[in-house]
């Protein structure tokens, strides 16, 4: 653990030669969170401002392309984890929860 880390940083890494932050989405949105021992990461850069943040995650299986009318939104489904989560979807009978990667880098404040 980081001194004075909010608590959903689970460390720091250095990609390419860059200290990113490794964030544990589950502590950002307190739920119960226990890592894996071999957690993977995936790195998300905004395009807006270049802050790049990597993102623990169990494991993932497959990258999906979806077409806009595939996507579905309710604003009681995500309330609770807005402005992060944008909508949902269904691939090969699983439900997807969909990332706004630039609102969720963006909330990822650190107070000084």
């Amino acid at each position: 653990l980081l001194p004075n880390a909010p608590k959903w940083l689970a460390g720091i890494a250095s990609l390419r030669g860059d200290i990113t932050g490794i964030v544990d989405l589950r502590k950002l949105w307190n739920k119960p969170s226990s890592a894996p021992a071999r957690a993977k990461l995936i790195l998300l850069r905004s395009a807006k401002t270049d802050a790049r943040a990597a993102f623990a995650v169990d494991r993932l299986g497959e990258i999906v392309t979806l077409s806009p009318h595939e996507i579905k939104f309710s604003a009681a489904d995500f309330e609770a984890s807005l402005p992060a989560v944008f909508g949902r979807a269904t691939a090969a009978e699983r439900a997807l929860f969909l990332l706004d990667a630039e609102n969720l880098l963006a909330s990822l404040i650190i107070a000084d």
